[in-house]
């Protein structure tokens, strides 16, 4: 497939499939970190390809009302805190 920046770009069938291998991926981050809800996020608007950012948000999130990107406390990926949920959701997934 030519590079897509949309999900409307990508074929019917290859689109069926990406979007059943993210509600797989959804149910693996959910099952990993018991989160309440996903935020899901595809906005390309720098990097012009279609790809997804998923972000677990928690009930004792302060700010879990607000969308992702007005959080004020970001916590960046660090290998030695969420490795091992990573490589958690990588095992589920295979």
């Amino acid at each position: 497939i030519k590079e897509a920046s949309e999900l409307s770009d990508l074929p019917p069938e290859f689109r069926a499939d990406f979007l059943a291998d993210m509600a797989r991926m959804a149910e693996a981050v959910q099952s990993v970190t018991d989160c309440y809800k996903l935020n899901y996020e595809a906005l390309g608007n720098i990097c012009h390809h279609l790809h997804w950012h998923v972000f677990p948000r928690y009930a004792d999130d302060a700010e879990r009302l607000k969308p992702i990107w007005m959080v004020d406390e970001v916590i960046p990926y660090d290998e030695a805190t969420h490795g091992d949920i990573r490589r958690e959701i990588g095992m589920i997934l295979g």
